[in-house]
């Protein structure tokens, strides 16, 4: 699930930048301030839910720091070429914040 202040745009960037679809979209009559979907792409679901109430924090200066703060840190997808995939997500504007990078493995 990701929160957002933005429900359109968050919306527009994952299925005009990374391709996916909506698959479901609802309100619930208890909370008049969400809005709930569902994107989809090659089984992998993502949850959106915005509200007036959500707010947005100022990230941590470094990304060490960033993996002490609450919240979603990263998502992992699955692809052949991972070279191949910046590259078109470049060319669709999409800024790369970290390049792809080796980490230790984590055990």
């Amino acid at each position: 699930m990701l929160a957002t202040t933005d429900y359109d745009e968050t919306l527009m960037w994952y299925r005009e930048d990374l391709g996916f679809h909506i698959k479901h979209e609802w309100t619930v009559p208890k909370f008049p301030d969400l809005q709930l979907a569902y994107l989809e792409k090659n089984g992998f679901i993502i949850e959106v839910v915005a509200s007036t109430n959500t707010f947005e924090i100022e990230p941590a200066g470094d990304f060490s720091e960033r993996l002490q703060q609450p919240g979603i840190r990263h998502f992992a997808f699955l692809i052949e070429d991972v070279d191949d995939a910046i590259a078109v997500l470049e060319t669709q504007g999409v800024e790369i914040i970290l390049s792809p990078t080796s980490f230790p493995t984590s055990g």
